[in-house]
């Protein structure tokens, strides 16, 4: 955590950027998983069968699976290279 000990105006502008990340991350990802769950499911409206929007939410579950692995491993081959 070298971004702690940064001066204060440095801490800040880290601080700005994150927020920044998490939220661009936040609306893109909500973007995408809504873009695949519509794909996947063949729904193209609120309300649809409900094996079409289980379907749908089984991929998008797995797929998030996915992703959250794929960031853990990353985490530690990070951590590793240090």
């Amino acid at each position: 955590m070298h971004i702690l000990l940064a001066v204060p105006y440095e801490r800040a502008v880290w601080s700005g950027r994150l927020t920044l990340s998490r939220n661009l991350g936040l609306m893109a990802g909500a973007s995408l998983m809504g873009g695949i769950f519509a794909r996947v499911s063949g729904l193209t409206q609120a309300a649809g069968p409900a094996l079409a929007v289980s379907e749908g939410l089984r991929v998008i579950f797995g797929l998030g699976a996915i992703l959250l692995l794929f960031g853990g491993i990353l985490v530690r081959w990070m951590e590793a290279r240090r």
